[in-house]
Formats: structure tokens, sequence, C-alpha cells
């Protein structure tokens, strides 16, 4: 039976900037398409590997200014890049797997989220692009 506990706390780059310190929540969701491949006869569907749709969702904390996240995502929305998570760094191990999406796209994202009393964050959805593991 596995042991092994991690203390969540990952490393969380987008586009070549580091954000772990804004970062509150870093989600990475791996998917690999089924397409159905049942033949005439069969008595059950099967299917088969198709296209990654993968996904990566992020909490970060609002800060402006000219290279502060809210400037750094605006600058982002409509395009193509890179994301890195980590589960506890940046360098890949095998107790650290790293993730990188490579051309993940930004639809969108909220500019300004705010109440009173509370810290304004903002969730953000890369999405797209091929997922690759990195263990050493």
């Amino acid at each position: 039976m596995a042991t092994t506990t991690v203390l969540s706390n990952p490393y969380v780059e987008i586009d070549g900037t580091d954000f772990t310190d804004q970062a509150t929540s870093a989600t990475v969701t791996s998917t690999i398409e089924a397409l159905e491949d049942t033949a005439f006869g069969s008595a059950a569907r099967t299917y088969t590997a198709g296209l990654q749709a993968n996904e990566i969702t992020i909490t970060l904390m609002l800060s402006y200014g000219a290279s502060e996240v809210e400037a750094i995502l605006d600058g982002l929305v409509g395009t193509k890049f890179d994301t890195v998570i980590g589960a506890t760094g940046s360098s890949p191990a095998a107790d650290n797997p790293v993730y990188t999406l490579t051309n993940g796209y930004l639809e969108s994202y909220t500019p300004i989220n705010g109440s009173v009393g509370a810290l304004q964050t903002v969730d953000i959805t890369i999405r797209g692009g091929a997922l690759t593991r990195a263990v050493a």
C-alpha cells in the first residue's frame, strides 16, 4: 500500500514567468479522447485512443503593475504558450513529476474580481496543447 504523502506546494510557470508565489491552486487534467471502434457483430462497444484534450486550471491572486499577474494574463488571452506545473518544485524527479502543457490556449480571464474584505483572485483555464510528464 502506498505511504507517500505530499504537502501541496506546486510550482507554477506560465509563459516563462514563475507565478508560484501568487498561485493558490493548480490542477492538471490529462485527457485522451475515446474514439469508438466498435464493429458490426460486436457484443459490446470498444474504444481506441484519439487526440489529447488537456487542460490546466490555476487560481492566482491578482496583482496589478507592468510585470504582474493582470498585465501578463492580459497579453496572453487569445494566444498559445507553454505552462509548467511541478508537484513540489521546478526540478523533475521521481517524487516530483513536472507537467508541461505545450501550446496551451487561454480563451479568457477576469481581470477584476473584487469584493469587500477579500483578496482578488482569478481562475484561469489553459486548454489544448500537448501534455508531457518529466520525472528526471
